[in-house]
């Protein structure tokens, strides 16, 4: 008996030819590639006006020949968008998500040789941008593969954000990029203390006590959430702008009574319950926790806590050029990124109360009975930040926020500021800000008007 085995054929019927069809660069699941860019359509075509005017003013310039193709088992994020080259070259795409950075007033660290961007939004989301070669042919550049993750920070933010730098990078013309904070209309001011209700003041000192609870724990996630509380409460468009004008005197002057003289005079049948919040405010020393983390970024000057390193803290994250590192992650200490976010919700929350109390019309008065709002030092700590514009964008903004309302209201803080050389240094913000943040550029702007309209 003959044991070789017997070999059979069988013919098999003509099919779809699938392993043709399948790209170099890999798949996810059953999605084609080459399939999605061939349904591609975009009404937008390139026109050497528009590749000329937004590649010239781009901080990220990507040539062609840099992109890395996808690796073979990288799992795509759903955040992702294909641009075929015959609407698109990768430099024109890298212009488009520049640009719209910029109009969003994201801080952004650009890696030229890579194809990778980091975005730092002013509400601590954290997102990398990379680019991809999508070889389908052999050899030869197709398309683009633009994908959008998200690092940390607020899911819903990272959609918002996402979905508007994908559609950039698609070269769509009806995305909304302006970055405008909406404010509440201001109120008179010769009305406003007089429809102040007792129970709306009781709510908000209610909050002002949470809040001050939290700051006072030894827990990092409370400290920042009573700051986060106090950003919220300062800001009339969350709390409406009774709640956030008590706040904000709250805040600066450790009291909820009316600092204009003919309101307060309006106001004394009340005086047993001012005195009562004004003990229960004291303790909670708002004003000493919201300078001290500006100037020093600790929660309390007499803190033990061993001080983070200035580089540390003034450098950002940078996970885009370090490629000995395992996917470029080399982070700061917890204790490095929460300082900042500290610091950065300090200035916020000044902002808001500054500009709260300004709306008010009592701004002056507060500064003539509060010393420390027009002192040397406070406006020499604003200008620092300022002076730090293109390393930290969002708190020089918030920065020039604060510098505006001061100068606009105290003679006193635009001498300090002039001596401090505030022209040269609001001049440089302004002109980073018009490349890299228009929120940025925007504010410097108004404190340079206040300043010269005020010399």
């Amino acid at each position: 008996m003959n044991d070789i085995p017997i070999y059979r054929a069988m013919a098999m019927p003509d099919g779809p030819q699938l392993l043709e069809s399948i790209p170099s660069i890999g798949r996810r699941g059953n999605h084609k590639l080459d399939d999605a860019i061939l349904k591609l359509s975009f009404t937008n075509k390139i026109i050497s006006t528009e590749y000329e005017d937004v590649v010239t003013r781009s901080n990220w310039n990507v040539q062609d020949c840099c992109l890395s193709p996808l690796p073979v088992y990288h799992p795509l994020e759903c955040t992702h968008c294909i641009v075929s080259v015959s609407h698109a070259s990768p430099q024109l795409i890298a212009a488009r998500i520049s640009d719209a950075c910029a109009q969003m007033s994201l801080a952004a660290l650009y890696n030229y040789k890579r194809g990778v961007a980091q975005l730092f939004s002013s509400d601590f989301c954290e997102m990398i941008v990379r680019l991809y070669a999508s070889n389908l042919d052999s050899g030869e550049l197709n398309a683009t593969i633009v994908e959008v993750q998200r690092r940390k920070g607020n899911a819903l933010s990272f959609h918002q954000y996402a979905r508007k730098l994908l559609g950039a990078a698609q070269g769509s013309e009806d995305l909304d990029l302006d970055d405008v904070i909406k404010t509440a209309p201001p109120l008179p001011a010769e009305l406003f203390d007089k429809i102040i209700d007792v129970e709306e003041r009781e709510n908000a000192i209610a909050a002002l006590l949470i809040a001050g609870n939290l700051l006072k724990k030894d827990r990092m996630d409370a400290n920042q959430l009573g700051m986060e509380s106090l950003c919220l409460l300062t800001d009339p468009t969350k709390t409406g702008t009774k709640t956030a004008t008590i706040v904000s005197r709250a805040i600066l002057t450790g009291s909820t009574k009316p600092v204009s003289p003919c309101a307060l005079s309006s106001m004394q049948q009340n005086a047993e319950s001012f005195e009562e919040e004004d003990a229960l405010l004291h303790n909670l020393s708002f004003r000493k926790t919201i300078l001290s983390l500006i100037q020093f970024k600790k929660l309390s000057d007499d803190d033990d806590d061993p001080p983070v390193s200035d580089l540390e803290l003034s450098e950002p994250d940078n996970l885009v050029d370090d490629e000995d590192s395992v996917d470029g992650q080399q982070r700061r200490s917890f204790e490095a990124e929460h300082a900042d976010a500290l610091h950065n919700l300090a200035l916020a929350v000044l902002a808001n109360s500054l500009e709260m109390i300004a709306k008010d019309g009592s701004l002056c008065d507060m500064i003539d009975q509060q010393q420390w709002l027009g002192d040397a030092a406070l406006v020499k700590t604003l200008l620092d930040i300022l002076r730090r514009a293109e390393k930290k964008p969002h708190d020089a903004m918030l920065s020039a926020r604060c510098l505006s309302s001061l100068v606009d209201a105290s003679t006193k803080a635009i001498e300090h500021a002039m001596q401090l050389g505030a022209i040269s240094i609001v001049m440089q913000a302004k002109n980073i800000g018009r490349k890299r943040h228009l929120s940025l550029a925007r504010e410097s702007n108004n404190v340079y008007e206040a300043l010269r309209h005020n010399m």
